[in-house]
């Protein structure tokens, strides 16, 4: 009982946080202030009590360090508390975010999804590249909560059968919509530290999605060539119609988000972030309403959003307010000039090797279970792109795109975590093991797509 209630507690603080949040950005009453610092302490502190596993070690290691260097350096109380506040907006997106997932679940969309994967796919490159489209799609719109759904619907297919296969196609598919989504902390965080405008990154970051994605089907096409069972009998044909009304309509409803997201964003100025969690309120309404299954709204909310999703967000909770914590230690201990001072002194200036440099280092930590959130966070607040000749635009793409490249590979990472739950395998199978060539080839392409953009001057 104690437990149940304190899940609640948490979940109702955490939704009220994020109400409060966006309320103030139109209304300044200082009494609100006090009531979300009030909040932000409770959510932290019983999301503290539940978090497990890695996301625990990274969290606390986060708070522990930074709260030693602030009490070093004599910080002021008040320095601490901006320091809690520092990546609310993250948290706000992250808690808004699944209700866009409503409309998804109760729109009919997943049954017809089911059937196109029954029907049409018969190749394991068709099965990897249909799911990684679906999961880097629909991944924009719920975030990381795409991997668990489309596994889901991925089990009609005979080729779910093969682990590896679904696996690599789920978390590449995610991570590619990484690197330019809106909606996603990698690019929030980024435009934060870096200043840069997701609207000018937006077309660069997804070209870099969209060669990801080639890449990896390339990869898994040479892989199924060179099996020798790669042409055993296909299963009979089932014969079925598929609503395509249905694919059309989600396409048209993803569409229509990401354009009112840039919309409202170019009129108001309002920061990208920010816009996707306003968004996220009102569009799931909108959504159903359109589609004529708006009743189901409150249902969804009170089984599904509060009873399901709020609980599963203690890890971002965690991680997002003590990469804020954290980063705002670095920068008063001024420890970032001793990093930016380091890689001054490796790249020499150097836009190509900078870039070679912060995505392979990176990745490599990825790797050896450091999450990307550590290192893009420590990189964006102690280096200055203008001392290494290079845009803030271009810091911000090397940062998402080191980012994306690096939760595909670190087994700390919420989606290998999660992924090696959904097929039970361990988080260094589903990461480095699986992932680990895919992240190098990426890279050096990537590396090549910066440095050819930015001679060009486009970013």
């Amino acid at each position: 009982m104690t437990s149940n209630l304190l899940v609640k507690v948490r979940s109702s603080s955490l939704f009220l946080l994020a109400l409060l949040y966006l309320t103030t950005l139109f209304i300044k009453w200082n009494w609100l202030d006090c009531i979300i610092d009030i909040l932000i302490i409770v959510t932290l502190v019983l999301s503290m009590v539940a978090v497990h596993g890695t996301s625990r070690i990274i969290g606390y290691s986060l708070f522990i360090i930074g709260a030693i260097l602030l009490y070093h350096y004599h910080v002021p109380l008040t320095v601490w508390g901006k320091a809690l506040r520092r990546n609310l907006y993250l948290l706000v997106m992250f808690t808004l975010v699944p209700l866009l997932g409503i409309p998804i679940r109760q729109g009919g969309y997943i049954d017809v999804l089911k059937g196109f994967f029954r029907h049409y796919v018969r190749r394991d490159n068709q099965f990897y590249l249909l799911v990684k489209v679906v999961t880097f799609l629909v991944g924009v719109m719920i975030n990381v909560a795409v991997v668990p759904l489309v596994h889901q619907i991925s089990l009609a297919s005979e080729k779910s059968k093969n682990r590896r296969l679904l696996s690599t196609a789920l978390i590449r598919g995610f991570a590619a919509s990484i690197i330019w989504n809106p909606g996603h902390a990698a690019v929030a965080l980024t435009m934060e530290l870096t200043g840069a405008k997701w609207l000018k990154i937006f077309p660069y970051g997804l070209l870099m999605s969209f060669m990801a994605i080639f890449i990896g089907w390339l990869m898994t096409l040479l892989e199924e060539k060179n099996r020798t069972n790669s042409r055993g009998c296909s299963p009979a044909k089932e014969e079925m119609e598929i609503a395509w009304n249905k694919i059309v309509e989600l396409s048209t409803f993803g569409l229509l988000l990401i354009a009112t997201i840039v919309i409202i964003s170019l009129l108001t100025g309002i920061t990208t972030v920010v816009v996707v969690a306003m968004v996220s309120l009102v569009f799931p309404i909108i959504w159903l309403t359109v589609i004529r299954k708006l009743p189901v709204f409150v249902a969804e909310f009170k089984d599904q959003y509060f009873k399901v999703n709020l609980p599963r967000l203690k890890n971002e909770v965690v991680l997002f307010l003590g990469a804020g914590f954290f980063s705002t230690a670095v920068s008063v201990s001024h420890w970032d000039n001793l990093v930016s001072i380091l890689l001054q002194e490796t790249v020499a200036g150097n836009a190509v090797v900078f870039s070679l440099v912060v995505i392979s280092l990176t990745v490599l930590l990825a790797m050896l279970g450091i999450h990307p959130i550590i290192t893009v966070t420590i990189l964006g607040s102690s280096v200055r792109p203008e001392f290494y000749n290079i845009s803030r635009d271009l810091m911000a793409l090397i940062l998402t795109s080191s980012w994306s490249l690096g939760i595909a590979v670190s087994p700390s990472s919420g989606l290998n975590v999660t992924m090696s739950g959904l097929i039970e395998r361990s988080p260094l199978v589903t990461g480095p093991r699986w992932n680990g060539i895919y992240a190098v080839i990426v890279s050096v392409i990537i590396i090549l797509i910066l440095n050819l953009l930015n001679s060009f001057g486009l970013v």
